[in-house]
């Protein structure tokens, strides 16, 4: 495994309970609108899936509107087995579904959430966007909330496909394939948008919990030009 140092670590927040899609311009040569989903409420469209890799661990969430920022929240909690152990904890809004076959190519998206420890240490816990496209989950590596204890503004603009690592979970050291990338070319399936929870532990260390919040969930997508060139799983920068 290789994210230690970012699984020691806390969450983030959401945005207003608001899906929507703006249609774009596809003349030869325009750039096309974005289309944003968004969640600040977290009522209800959200689907939860947990990833766990050799000794796993368990991860939970719960909507809470105490302390609003300004509406409700989720609070995430992930416990980690020790010695050699990871969990992650994706969760995919229902209504945040783009087909690049059918609307066309994606060039990147901006993602943006809110986040804070509620209790922990370290680094927090893993956070950022999340994907699911064919069945399999992708995160980006090296993102944490860190100990931070009041929200904070967690925004990472321009995301591309290869920016992505493909979650597998299972055996130590063998639990994310940082070749496998999703497609956001006009040849790739319907891609699902989320946020990421994750902590691990290394051989010899003792298991811990880490309790987050995440709020004021929000992606734009930034669609390719239909003059743009493309090839399977890239994105043009």
């Amino acid at each position: 495994m290789q994210f230690y140092v970012g699984f020691r670590t806390p969450m983030a927040a959401g945005l207003r309970n608001v899906a929507a899609a703006v249609l774009g311009i596809f003349a030869l040569g325009t750039p096309c609108m974005a289309i944003e989903f968004s969640d600040g409420d977290f009522t209800s469209g959200w689907q939860y899936v947990q990833v766990t890799t050799a000794n796993g661990g368990s991860w939970s969430v719960k909507r809470n509107n105490v302390g609003k920022n300004p509406g409700n929240y989720l609070i995430t909690d992930t416990s980690v087995a020790g010695d050699c152990a990871a969990v992650y904890g994706f969760g995919f809004k229902t209504d945040a579904v783009y087909d690049p076959h059918e609307r066309g190519p994606l060039e990147s998206f901006d993602y943006t959430e809110d986040a804070k420890l509620i209790d922990g240490f370290g680094g927090g816990q893993a956070n950022g966007p999340a994907i699911r496209q064919n069945g399999k989950m992708y995160r980006i590596p090296h993102l944490d909330t860190n100990a931070i204890f009041t929200w904070r503004s967690f925004p990472r603009p321009a995301v591309h496909a290869t920016d992505f690592v493909c979650v597998l979970g299972g055996q130590c050291g063998a639990d994310v394939d940082p070749s496998d990338h999703p497609d956001f070319s006009s040849a790739g399936a319907p891609i699902e948008f989320g946020f990421v929870r994750a902590n691990s532990q290394i051989d010899g260390e003792p298991p811990y919990a880490i309790t987050g919040a995440i709020d004021n969930w929000k992606v734009t997508l930034n669609r390719r030009s239909s003059s743009s060139r493309e090839g399977p799983g890239s994105s043009a920068r």
